[in-house]
């Protein structure tokens, strides 16, 4: 019995030089392997590998790009000027004097609104305009002071052009100078 245990044991040391061996040979192949260099593209095909380059070639002329354009939109010093909308000039011309568009008269407070440089005012006695002073108030006609000269501006419908863009003259229901509040 004892020689059939160093059989077994004998037997047992033989299989396991034989996989150590074994091992130590799969080892150095796969260490082999390893040191080639390998190609980069496994189971890349041709066209794939040319789509990939079209792709960083692309990318790369995308971060290239610069636009055309060196001017800051955002730049605050720019002046943008505008053309008068009528090609004779008269709305500038409009644009500069003043105008009476309408009074409002209610007990103890006159006010009237004038359209001067393309914006309306609303302005009581002693409110001032371009350092002229309101004077009076009544009905249809303003008095303003300017350096010692007077100027009185009466009532008057707006200037087609001026009509049209506030709205349709139609659709109004009444004069707003004939009002009394």
């Amino acid at each position: 019995m004892e020689s059939h245990k160093r059989r077994l044991a004998l037997m047992l040391f033989v299989l396991w030089a034989a996989a150590a061996a074994k091992i130590t040979m799969m080892r150095a192949d796969t260490i082999k392997l390893l040191a080639r260099e390998i190609p980069r593209n496994l189971g890349m095909g041709d066209s794939l590998k040319a789509m990939v380059e079209v792709l960083e070639k692309d990318l790369a002329e995308r971060a290239a790009f610069e636009p055309p354009g060196t001017k800051d939109p955002l730049a605050l010093q720019r002046v943008v000027r505008l053309a008068p909308r009528n090609p004779d000039g008269k709305e500038a011309a409009e644009n500069g004097r003043m105008r009476l568009s309408a009074t409002v008269l209610s007990p103890g407070n006159f006010t009237a609104i004038i359209k001067y440089k393309g914006q309306s005012h609303t302005l009581a006695v002693g409110d001032s305009l371009d350092h002229r002073v309101v004077k009076s108030i009544d009905k249809r006609t303003v008095v303003l002071d300017y350096q010692g000269k007077s100027l009185m501006l009466v009532n008057e419908p707006a200037p087609k052009a001026e009509a049209q863009s506030e709205g349709n003259a139609k659709t109004r229901i009444g004069r707003l100078e004939d009002l009394d509040l």
